[in-house]
């Protein structure tokens, strides 16, 4: 079969829907769901060969994570499927994580293409971008197919969760960089009305050009890798059948700290090499260690359809005691993400303090006397008052949005669209 019949065709054989079921630690969960549904070694070897092959290649398309999330000019600026040239040896194009469900779904079904179609499909923007909803003002400059075949992952109740975090952790061996970050210094937004239209072989397209400095590519190299190597994912209930006893982050066992770090684990000793040389290609930095126990983690999860159409924010009132992992630990990069994580935790955790802030998510001193100050500025400077804590647990956050004004309004939508983006 070629690559472009299995585009085609992605969504056969179907992925089998999943079933319900719980689970009291890390370990039950990873060897009861995810352990069935890890890729075969000699697969996911085949599937290293072609991507680290492809990416060290010349005038190739690489993709990015990033801008499906509507700012101030709404609609208009969405960027998936946009294409952008640069004056190097590669081009690139935005999608989002659906992108990344292609690979999943090839490398399960044991399917590796050739590398000279793999390659041909990119150039020539043939291979899909991703599927799902858009936009009219997307559909006209995008030069990759946003609505494309769903491969079936989340109708069959799946989720794919990465690994290691597209979204942030760049290193470079002096410093960290998110792919917000990233895209401000290499990849900019841009304008909408920067993409024209254009012809080659392949035919009319829209593209914008800019230019970049060579160590770019080191970036988005890695971007890339993360996005589509099947080394990077595995799959987790959807956000919205599931629930735990405990709070992880966004409501969703899939980003729990405790899961990626006992994959990780899991993964050095089922795939050895071949995952240490993946590590290696993808900027990470080796001084961040794997948590103690974190097989023995205890989450109390519940899976499975009979929780769709049920609230997954955890009921933390019925939580005596918080426990460590309900402050958000990943570091803010930039000063957006630092408030937008500051303010969900306020709003979801009825037990924190702006002291707690300070400690768990700012990472500064906060004395018992006089602590607290600087994160109960920034959360009064959002519009969120001292009556909010904790009230996303009881209240859907749509509902909230609808009764919501003014700044704490304008707030909660930058929290969404920002929670889409970390997605």
């Amino acid at each position: 079969m070629t690559l472009q019949d299995k585009l085609i065709f992605i969504s056969k054989p179907s992925i089998p829907r999943m079933t319900s079921g719980e689970a009291e630690t890390i370990r039950d969960f990873w060897t009861e769901f995810v352990e069935p549904k890890l890729i075969s070694k000699e697969i996911i070897s085949q599937w290293c060969n072609l991507l680290y092959r492809y990416i060290d290649d010349s005038n190739v398309v690489y993709a990015i994570r990033k801008f499906g999330d509507r700012g101030r000019n709404g609609d208009y600026d969405l960027r998936r499927g946009f294409y952008t040239l640069t004056n190097k040896d590669y081009s690139f194009f935005y999608t989002d994580n659906y992108f990344s469900a292609y690979f999943f779904k090839m490398a399960f079904d044991g399917f590796v293409p050739n590398y000279e179609e793999f390659k041909n499909l990119l150039i020539s923007r043939k291979f899909p971008a991703r599927f799902g909803q858009s936009c009219r003002t997307e559909r006209e400059r995008a030069a990759f197919d946003i609505c494309a075949k769903d491969p079936g992952i989340n109708s069959a109740g799946y989720k794919i969760s990465h690994i290691i975090d597209v979204g942030t952790g760049y290193w470079n061996g002096h410093y960290s960089s998110s792919i917000s970050d990233i895209c401000d210094r290499y990849f900019p937004r841009g304008d909408y009305s920067d993409w024209i239209l254009r012809k080659d072989e392949y035919g009319p397209f829209y593209a914008r050009e800019i230019s970049v400095p060579q160590e770019s590519k080191e970036y988005i190299k890695a971007i890339f890798l993360r996005m589509a190597c099947p080394l990077n994912y595995i799959l987790t209930p959807k956000k919205n059948l599931h629930t735990t006893q405990v709070y992880v982050s966004k409501n969703d066992i899939g980003e729990s700290e405790y899961l990626q770090s006992y994959a990780r684990q899991v993964f050095m000793e089922k795939y050895g090499s071949l995952y240490d040389t993946f590590l290696n290609r993808i900027m990470i930095n080796f001084s961040n260690k794997n948590l103690k126990d974190a097989e023995h983690y205890k989450i109390g999860l519940r899976y499975g359809f009979e929780f769709a159409d049920k609230k997954t924010i955890v009921q933390r009132k019925e939580t005596k005691e918080y426990t460590k992992s309900s402050l958000i630990k990943t570091s803010a990069s930039t000063s957006e993400d630092l408030e937008m994580q500051l303010a969900l935790e306020y709003l979801i955790n009825p037990n924190t303090s702006f002291r707690k802030l300070e400690m768990g998510i700012m990472h500064i001193d906060s004395p018992a006397r006089g602590g607290g100050f600087k994160a109960k500025t920034i959360i009064n400077n959002l519009g969120i008052t001292a009556e909010k804590k904790g009230v996303l647990v009881l209240k859907d956050a749509k509902e909230e949005i609808q009764s919501a004004t003014g700044l704490y309004k304008e707030t909660l939508l930058k929290i969404i669209a920002w929670l889409k983006e970390q997605e």
